[in-house]
Parts: C-alpha cells; structure tokens; sequence
C-alpha cells in the first residue's frame, strides 16, 4: 500500500480552472435592449405584451426570456395572474 500512497503522493495537483462567465452588452434600440426596458417596468410585462410589441411568436419571447440570465446575467422572475397570464419581470 505505501507504494499506491507514493505514487498518488508524487503526482502534481490538478489544477481545475473556473470557467469564465461570458457578458455581452446589450446594443441600444435592439429589441432585446426594448426587452429589458419592458422588464423593468414596476408591474412587469406578459408573454403576450412582449409578442405584440416585439413583433415574437410566444416561444420566441420564452426563449429570449431564458437567454437573459445565461448570456446576460439578468435573473427574470415571474409571478402568476388571477387570469392565468404570467407577468415577467427584472428580479431585484
């Protein structure tokens, strides 16, 4: 056994690097930067709201709504309607 210990004794450390969180800047005017401003408001916004005045189908809208925290780091939280709508908006 005190040849097993020797052997994992003498090897180097691994060396695990953490990965680097990539950000983008958001380009004014462009509809994701319209997305944002519309997510910001204090009462939030709808997949339907965000449809209409962005031109999305709804999935569309959805997927953009995911790609903010993975590419952009905004955390997005959602809150359920009597009508059973869904309003988005920026988390605090």
């Amino acid at each position: 056994m005190s040849e097993i210990q020797n052997q994992t004794s003498n090897q180097e450390p691994e060396i695990v690097a953490t990965p680097i969180k990539k950000t983008l800047s958001v380009k004014q005017g462009s509809k994701m930067a319209k997305l944002i401003e519309m997510l910001e408001m204090p009462d939030g916004t709808t997949i339907k709201q965000i449809s209409a005045e962005l031109k999305w189908q709804k999935h569309t809208a959805r997927g953009a709504l995911s790609r903010l925290k993975t590419s952009y780091g905004i955390l997005v939280v959602n809150d359920k309607l009597k009508d059973g709508d869904r309003t988005y908006r920026v988390s605090v």
